[in-house]
Order: structure tokens, then sequence, then C-alpha cells
């Protein structure tokens, strides 16, 4: 049942779902806000990527599914196995406001986005949404500096619901890897991965301005 689980999420590749014909019941997935996904002109803008998608929920809670049959909604702020795609902020806060409206959990998953990846500590933090829970399970190259690590950031309501010892993981706790996310903080490493991104985010800008090298450039994303 472990593997049945992710194999029922995950769009990353077919062969994790080969012989997992059957999905979990009550799991439904929807397109990314992504031109490519949606197959759109790549200059579409996130706003129109985010309407087609937000489109599409409405439609599968009214078809598939119902608000008040939804425990939660789960996305990646960063789509990791499609390309490494930001969410854009548009839709992250259209959706936050449709969990808001019917009272559905909100889920973001940072597992290769999350502490420092993106210049702050979770990719969320750009579009001002405060989700319910994020998951950070693979902050090991990040937070830990190589050093396995993971965790789970919740509202306090929610986490008092918990009986103490009911919640563990397998990266959780490690106390090597703990002095080494102290270290991560100590030195502002996200601040510094923010400072580097703008420098290197500024030559294929550069290069996609150039006329004569544009064409050559499809897309540049971050």
């Amino acid at each position: 049942m472990r593997q049945r689980g992710p194999a029922t999420v995950t769009k990353s590749k077919t062969i994790y779902s080969e012989g997992f014909h059957l999905p979990m019941p009550g799991v439904f997935s929807l397109s990314f806000p992504y031109w490519h996904q949606l197959g759109v002109p790549v200059d579409t803008p996130g706003s129109k990527t985010s309407e087609m998608c937000l489109n599409q929920l409405s439609l599968l809670l009214s078809q598939a599914t119902a608000p008040h049959d939804t425990a939660a909604i789960l996305v990646e702020t960063v789509m990791g196995e499609g390309g490494y795609v930001p969410a854009p902020p548009e839709f992250l806060k259209s959706l936050c406001a449709v969990c808001d409206k019917h009272g559905i959990m909100h889920i973001i998953d940072e597992g290769q986005s999350g502490y420092g990846r993106t210049g702050k500590n979770y990719a969320i933090e750009y579009s001002g949404v405060r989700p319910d829970i994020i998951i950070t399970a693979n902050l090991g190259p990040c937070l830990a500096n190589g050093f396995l690590l993971s965790g789970v950031t919740s509202r306090k309501e929610l986490t008092d619901k918990l009986q103490p010892g009911s919640m563990g993981g397998t990266y959780a706790g490690e106390a090597v890897a703990c002095a080494a996310a102290d270290v991560m903080k100590e030195e502002k490493i996200p601040d510094n991965v923010d400072a580097r991104s703008r420098e290197l985010f500024a030559a294929p800008n550069a290069l996609r301005a150039n006329p004569k090298v544009a064409p050559a450039i499809l897309d540049v994303r971050g």
C-alpha cells in the first residue's frame, strides 16, 4: 500500500505506475500550469495557464468529486520531475482561495524546492501564500548540506491534534544533520543562493533579449 500511494499521485514516468493499474480511490490529478503540458504557445502568460488549470479543478469538483468530499489538495510549488517549473503566483493564490472557501486542506510539496534552493526558506513564500501544511521530505542536499533530513511544517492548531510519537519520518531528527542545518541557517545560505540566482539569470535573459540568439532559447524559468 505504501507503494500504491506514490504510484497514484506521481506523473513522472509511466514505469512508476506500471502494475498498479487501479489508482487509490478518491485520488485525482490535474495539469500543471505550464505551457508545455497544456499544449499552448511558450509565450502564454502564467495568468492564462493558471486559469486553464483552475477551470479543470472547478470541473473536477463539480463532476468527479465534491468540495465537501475533498480532504486535501496537494501541489508542488516547483514542478520537479516535469522540468523544474515554478507555479505562477496567481495560480497558487487562487488555489489557496479555493481551499479556504471550501475548507479543504492546502498542502504544499517542497521536497525539491524547499529550504534555500530558490533563495527563500520555501518557494511558496514568493507567492505570499500560507498553506496548511508544507512537506519537505527530501531536504538533505539543501537544509542539511548533504546529510539526510526531512520535515513537516504546519499550523499549530493542526499539529496540536497529533498524539506524541504518532508521526515520524525516515530522515527525521538525526543529530548531525540537525547540526548541519543550524550552520546553513547561521551562515544565511538562502541569501547567498538568492544573490547568485540573480546573477545567473542575468546572462540567459540578456541572450534572450538579443534578436540574433533569441530563436535558440525556448524558455528561461526559475
